[in-house]
C-alpha cells in the first residue's frame, strides 16, 4: 500500500511531462499525491471500517476534489453523482488502488480474488477492469507470502510469468514495448508493470523503471510500487520522504492499516510467534508506547524519524540519548561500537520499564548509513522482552544470527 503511494507521488511530476531518463529526480518540488493515492487510502479505510468499497471511494474522493492531475472524466462524473453506479470501465484505476486488498486477505488467495473483484466493480465493472485488479491484488498477496519484503536481487522469471499466465496476459510481455505509450487501460498497464517487477533488482530500481517508461507514470509507478514493497521492502529515506506529502488524515489511515494487518498476522506470517513488529508508519502513539529513533550525540533532530520524534512525540533538541516524552533517542552517528553500547543501554532500560512498549524504528539505517544486517544483531538481548517491538528487517536478520553476534 505504501509502495503504491510512493510510486504515485514519484510518478506524479512525470505523468504529463514524461521522461525516459532512469536517473530522474525522484521527489521534485511539484511532486504530490494524485487520485491514485486517494483511492488506495479509501480502499484501506473501507477494510479498516468494514465499509462498502464504493461508499468509501465516493466519500474520500468527494473530500479531496482537486488532486494533482485531477480525476479521469468518467470517474469524475461518478464522484460528482449523488447516486454513483458502475460505468463498465476497464481503466487502470481498478488496479492502482487494490493493493490493500492483497495485504488484508493475503492468507486466502481465493478471498483476494473475490474482494479485488468487489473493490473494482463499484466503478470498473468491465471484465478487463476486474481482471486487472485481481492480478495486482494477487501479485501483492504472493509477494507477501513468498518474499516478505526482504528479498535481495531479481525475483526470477517465475513470479511475474505465473501471474501473467494465470490472469490471461501474455507471459512473454516485454515492458520496453510499452515505452512512451500513454495508455490508461488495465490490459496495457498491468502486463508491463508485472514485467518491470520481473526485471527489477530492488524497490527503487522498480519505481525508476516504471516512471522512466514514459507512459502513465504515476499509475504504473503505483502498481509497481505496491508489489515491489513486499518483495524488497521500502528504503527508510524514501518512505519517510513520501509520508511528508500526505495529509494528517491520510497518515493516520496508513498507520492504522499496517497495525491492523499486523494484528491479523497476515502481512508477515513468520513473525506470528513474536507479534512484535514495529509498524512501518507511526503517526500517533497509544498511552505507554514509546517511539525509539536514531539520533546523534548532539541531539540535532533535523530530519527523518528524529524530526518526527521531536515534532510529535516529545523529543528534545540537544538531547541525543534516552527517554524524553514518548520518545527514546539512540545515538547512531558515532560509529558502530558506540551505537552498540547505546543500544545495550536502551535494552537495559526497556527491561526495567516493562510498563512501557517500545516501538523501535530502523535506527542507523538512514543517514548513519548502516544496514539492517549490521544493526539487527545489536538487539539480540531484546528478543525475550515482550515490550520491545522491532522493524521487520531486524527480525529477519536476528533469525539468521544468534543473539550477541558481532555485526560486520
Amino acid at each position: 500500500m505504501l509502495g503504491a503511494i510512493i510510486g504515485d507521488i514519484v510518478g506524479s511530476a512525470y505523468e504529463f511531462a514524461p521522461t525516459d531518463n532512469y536517473d530522474f529526480e525522484m521527489f521534485r518540488p511539484d511532486s504530490a499525491f494524485t487520485d491514485d493515492t486517494i483511492c488506495t487510502i479509501a480502499i484501506a479505510d473501507a477494510l479498516l471500517k468494514g465499509r462498502d468499497y464504493g461508499a468509501s471511494l465516493h466519500d474520500w474522493c468527494r473530500r479531496h476534489t482537486g488532486p494533482k492531475g485531477g480525476f479521469g472524466g468518467s470517474f469524475r462524473l461518478w464522484v460528482e453523482s449523488d447516486n454513483p453506479l458502475p460505468y463498465n470501465s476497464f481503466g487502470n484505476g481498478s488496479a492502482m488502488r487494490v493493493s490493500p486488498v492483497g495485504m488484508w486477505f493475503c492468507c486466502d488467495a481465493r478471498k483476494v480474488d473475490s474482494e479485488a473483484k468487489r473493490s473494482a466493480e463499484c466503478t470498473h465493472s468491465h471484465p478487463e477492469g476486474i481482471r486487472g485488479a485481481q492480478a495486482v491484488a494477487q501479485a501483492v498477496c504472493r509477494a507477501v507470502g513468498t518474499f516478505g519484503g526482504r528479498h535481495v536481487g531479481p525475483v526470477g522469471a517465475d513470479f511475474a510469468s505465473a501471474l501473467l499466465a494465470d490472469y490471461g496476459y501474455d507471459p512473454t510481455t516485454d515492458y520496453e514495448n510499452f515505452r512512451g505509450i500513454f495508455d490508461e487501460t488495465c490490459q496495457r498497464t498491468v502486463p508491463p508493470a508485472l514485467d518491470i517487477i520481473r526485471k527489477s533488482t530492488g524497490f527503487e530500481d522498480a519505481v525508476r523503471r516504471a516512471v522512466s517508461l514514459g507512459a502513465d507514470a504515476d499509475t504504473i509507478g503505483a502498481i509497481v510500487g505496491s508489489i515491489a514493497e513486499h518483495i524488497w521492502g521500502i528504503p527508510a529515506g524514501i518512505r519517510l520522504k513520501a509520508l511528508t506529502y500526505l495529509t494528517d488524515e491520510m497518515r493516520t489511515v496508513v498507520g492504522d492499516f499496517y497495525r491492523a494487518v499486523e494484528r491479523r498476522n497476515c502481512l508477515r506470517p513468520e513473525c506470528a510467534e513474536h507479534g512484535r513488529t514495529t509498524p512501518p508508519v507511526i503517526d500517533r502513539l497509544n498511552e505507554g508506547e514509546i517511539f525509539v529513533f536514531g539520533s546523534n550525540a548532539r541531539g540535532h533532530h533535523g530530519g527523518g524519524a528524529a524530526r518526527t520524534a521531536m515534532e510529535r512525540f516529545g523529543a528534545v533538541w540537544g538531547v541525543g540519548d534516552g527517554l524524553r516524552g514518548q520518545s527514546y533517542a539512540i545515538s547512531t552517528m558515532e560509529g558502530l561500537t558506540a551505537t552498540a553500547a547505546n543500544v545495550s543501554r536502551f535494552i537495559d532500560f526497556a527491561a526495567t520499564h516493562r510498563e512501557l512498549t517500545f516501538l523501535v524504528t530502523p535506527i542507523g539505517c538512514g543517514i548513519a548509513g548502516y544496514t539492517p544486517q549490521q544493526i539487527a544483531p545489536l538487539f539480540g538481548r531484546a528478543l525475550p522482552l515482550p515490550n520491545v517491538y522491532l522493524p521487520l528487517p531486524f527480525w529477519h536478520h536476528l533469525r539468521q544470527s544468534p543473539p550477541g553476534a558481532t555485526p560486520r
